[in-house]
């Protein structure tokens, strides 16, 4: 027989399968996927969150169990009160024109224009003079051009300095990014608060040791 090795989530509402290639989170208010086990006899319906576990076979007629490693009290609403390691499910936004203005975008991309002219003309003093950056630069104008694209598809687009050669977005897509930070961390702070309230008290805890049995009940 083969065993499963389950953890708690760290959301405390699902199950993180900790057996190596058989990655996947479940939880039991989840919509149910098929997972194929090999061939209609070893097909298991089960609630899974996120992707399926990849996909294995097995030997015919073997058996399967699941034994979940349950977290204390303690750790159970340490984990379900807290965001670390989790995206936030409802991030702001991403569209341009909650951010900007029509002018201002058109602005945003004169002015990445301008710089990925300047790394053009930089390439090819570079070039001339024998120097090592040329790629750096072509680099720098690829970044460039895919944030010119994003803007002018109305999405605010990805600035990092590795990839753009430079800190700070120049005028005005400086103003329109620290609009979209500024969403982005009270967008952030809302889940923190709404998460860090959800009940750990003695009913909540119930309810949560009852699900628990229900599992072990029904994979155990």
């Amino acid at each position: 027989m083969r065993d499963l090795v389950f953890d708690r989530c760290p959301q405390g509402n699902g199950r993180l399968c900790t057996q190596p290639g058989l990655g996947g989170l479940v939880g039991a208010d989840e919509p149910r996927l098929e997972w194929s086990l090999g061939g209609e006899a070893g097909r298991q319906a089960w609630p899974l969150r996120g992707h399926p576990p990849a996909r294995r076979d097995r030997a015919e007629g073997e058996e399967m169990s699941l034994r979940f490693n349950w977290s204390s009290r303690e750790e159970w609403a340490k984990q379900r009160t807290s965001v670390d390691g989790h995206q936030n499910p409802n991030p702001p936004s991403n569209q341009l024109s909650d951010y900007a203005t029509a002018d201002e975008i058109t602005g945003a991309i004169a002015a990445l224009n301008k710089v990925w002219g300047d790394y053009g003309r930089a390439m090819k003093r570079d070039k001339a003079e024998g120097g090592h950056r040329y790629d750096d630069f072509r680099w720098y104008r690829c970044a460039i051009n895919e944030a010119i694209k994003e803007l002018r598809e109305g999405k605010m687009p990805r600035w990092r300095k590795p990839d753009t050669g430079i800190e700070v977005p120049p005028s005005p897509l400086d103003t329109i990014m620290a609009r979209y930070q500024g969403a982005k961390d009270a967008a952030q702070a809302r889940w923190v608060a709404e998460v860090a309230a959800r009940p750990v008290d003695d009913a909540a805890w119930e309810a949560e040791l009852q699900w628990r049995r229900e599992c072990d009940a029904r994979w155990g």
